[in-house]
């Protein structure tokens, strides 16, 4: 995931990676839905701190005053929680699009797909077998005899 901040700081970076990776994310309701994030997470600051305030001249405000007090101390904590709810779901929505930003790529990489890519160096050689290889399932399938309905398959893959 990439680091917000960053982000933030340098939206044209990631906005390039976006399209040098063919990712389909609209960066800049990105930014927005991050904007919005700190706008509430800034008002709920606001609204607890009030509520803090109110909470802490309950007991010295005389009778005629204390009912509007803790009428106002309800509200701000009903208000809180909307806020709260809120902001766990803008959050959620966020932390879900972060995780689809790409990060950028190093500038010497070539861009395209596995057409793109070079051989830079090569150590050895790959080896030559005089059969054909299996991959690590066929290979399992083959000495022990498993396929996916016997009994030794399902004892090597145990599920909850």
């Amino acid at each position: 995931m990439v680091d917000l901040k960053a982000l933030r700081q340098n939206p044209e970076v990631y906005q390039e990676a976006i399209r040098l990776k063919g990712v389909d994310l609209d960066l800049k309701a990105l930014l927005l839905l991050d904007r919005e994030v700190q706008d509430l997470k800034k008002r709920l600051q606001e609204v607890q701190t009030e509520r803090n305030q109110v909470a802490k001249r309950v007991p010295k405000a005389p009778p005629e005053e204390k009912e509007a007090l803790i009428a106002r101390g309800k509200a701000l904590g009903e208000e809180a929680k909307r806020l709260e709810e809120a902001l766990r779901e803008k959050e959620a929505r966020l932390q879900n699009l972060l995780l689809q930003v790409p990060l950028p790529p190093w500038p010497g990489a070539p861009v395209g797909g596995e057409e793109a890519n070079r051989e830079i160096k090569r150590v050895g050689s790959p080896p030559a077998f005089p059969f054909p290889p299996l991959d690590h399932v066929a290979s399992w399938r083959r000495t022990a005899g498993g396929s996916p309905g016997s009994a030794r398959y399902r004892e090597a893959a145990p599920t909850p």
